[in-house]
């Protein structure tokens, strides 16, 4: 989900049901690990580790999760409550909360994109 005005992210628990469709919101799930060096927490660092990640929920019928390191995206399936983990390098995350709800969200515009096309044309003999 994309931050707003005014902020740096956007923390997000619940799922709705998409406007005049039978699917629910998906969201891409972020993993940091938090290192020391030599064990001193007066220097902590921050890292990505989202690609190695795997990430599991305690309910696949309410918050899927696409499974293997790599994947970040969670889907909701149907209303319910699940909690959703990482596991990364041996060490498992706290639990995240995400609720999937009926309630619908309004849809206020798509976007399509297609990927692969060049972004321009060559007119011209080869070679």
């Amino acid at each position: 989900f994309p931050a707003y005005s005014g902020s740096t992210s956007l923390v997000k628990d619940t799922l709705f049901k998409l406007d005049c469709s039978p699917f629910y919101q998906h969201v891409d799930a972020a993993a940091v690990a938090v290192i020391t060096d030599d064990g001193v927490p007066e220097t902590p660092e921050e890292v990505d580790v989202t690609v190695a990640t795997t990430f599991a929920s305690t309910d696949e019928a309410v918050v899927m999760t696409n499974a293997g390191a790599g994947s970040s995206e969670l889907e909701g399936i149907q209303p319910g409550s699940a909690q959703v983990t990482g596991a990364w390098a041996s060490v498992v995350s706290e639990a995240y909360a995400l609720t999937v709800t009926d309630t619908e969200t309004l849809t206020t515009s798509v976007t399509v994109s297609v990927q692969g096309l060049p972004s321009s044309t060559l007119h011209g003999f080869v070679g």
